[in-house]
């Protein structure tokens, strides 16, 4: 059985703040949509967005995309086609190292 991975709380809660920190930045950024994407006008995580399962060569992040989270379509406020995420990933919380 492989050693399992060690990580304690204050690392747990860095990568949970920078994953947060990078798909919110990631999906503002101005190249991040192309022409034939739906425009957002509003943060499309209302939900937050969540980590886990770190390791030093991997990471999970699951968010839903949802504007109106309680919106009667029932699909959060989005349109019903693919919409593309940009998410980056840095050494520190400004993003002057993005990896």
């Amino acid at each position: 059985m492989p050693d399992p991975i060690m990580i304690n709380r204050r690392r747990l809660l860095q990568a949970s703040g920078l994953t947060a920190a990078t798909v919110a930045l990631g999906v503002n950024a101005p190249s991040a949509a192309r022409a034939d994407e739906p425009r957002l006008d509003r943060n499309p995580f209302t939900l937050g967005v969540a980590s886990g399962a770190p390791r030093p060569d991997a990471m999970v992040l699951w968010t839903r995309l949802a504007p109106e989270p309680l919106a009667d379509d029932g699909h959060g406020g989005m349109p019903l086609r693919p919409v593309t995420v940009r998410w980056e990933v840095a050494r520190d919380d400004q993003f002057t190292e993005v990896l």
